[in-house]
C-alpha cells in the first residue's frame, strides 16, 4: 500500500507568524489556495483507498481541489475521513502565539533539539501527538483496501509519522 503524506498548505497563521494549533477558522493564504490548486494538478489521478484529513479548516481547503477534480469526479460517492488522531499538536496556551515571542521561551530549545520531551503548558505532548498519529496510520494501512491511503495533516504530525516509520527516534 502507497501511503501519500501532505502538509497543509500555506495558511493565514504561517503569513502572519502565528502559531496557530488547533484554533478554530485559519484558513489558506492566497499563496496557499495556490498551492491547493497546484497540488491537485501535481496528484493528478491514482487508485484511492481512503483520504485521512485532519480536522482543521486548513487541511480540508488543502486537499478540496483535487478532492473535486480528480476524486468525486470518477467516484462520487467516495467519502474522506475527518480523523481527529490526525489533528495539529495542541500547543495549549501556546496557541495563538506569535512565532517570534514563542522563540525567546527557555522552553524552544526543548522543542527544537529533543521534542519528545516537550509537554506544551495546557496541551499535549509531542510524543503523545505522534501516538494518536501512528494509531491512524495503522487503522488506515491494515484496511487492506486497494488503492492508496492519503493523509493530510500538519507539519510536526507528518515528521512523527515519518520518524516512526523509518524506525527513528522523534528527536
Amino acid at each position: 500500500m502507497r501511503l501519500v503524506l501532505i502538509r497543509h498548505a500555506h495558511s493565514e497563521s504561517n503569513a502572519s507568524g502565528i502559531l496557530s494549533g488547533r484554533i478554530p477558522n485559519v484558513h489558506l493564504s492566497q499563496k496557499g489556495v495556490k498551492q491547493a490548486e497546484a497540488l491537485a494538478l501535481r496528484l493528478g489521478t491514482f487508485p484511492i483507498a481512503q483520504l485521512r484529513i485532519s480536522p482543521m479548516e486548513r487541511c480540508f481547503e488543502t486537499i478540496a481541489p483535487w478532492l473535486n477534480e480528480c476524486v468525486l469526479r470518477t467516484n462520487p460517492k467516495f467519502e474522506p475521513i475527518i480523523d481527529p488522531m490526525l489533528n495539529e499538536v495542541d500547543y495549549g496556551s501556546w496557541s495563538g502565539k506569535r512565532l517570534a515571542s514563542l522563540s525567546r521561551k527557555k522552553e524552544w530549545k526543548t522543542v527544537q533539539e529533543s521534542p519528545s520531551r516537550m509537554y506544551f503548558p495546557g496541551g499535549e505532548g509531542i510524543a503523545q501527538m505522534q501516538s494518536r498519529a501512528m494509531k491512524s496510520i495503522h487503522e488506515a494501512v491494515s484496511s487492506k483496501a486497494k488503492g492508496s491511503v492519503v493523509i493530510v495533516s500538519h507539519g510536526d504530525v507528518i515528521k512523527s509519522i515519518v520518524a516512526s516509520a523509518l524506525g527513528m527516534h522523534l528527536d
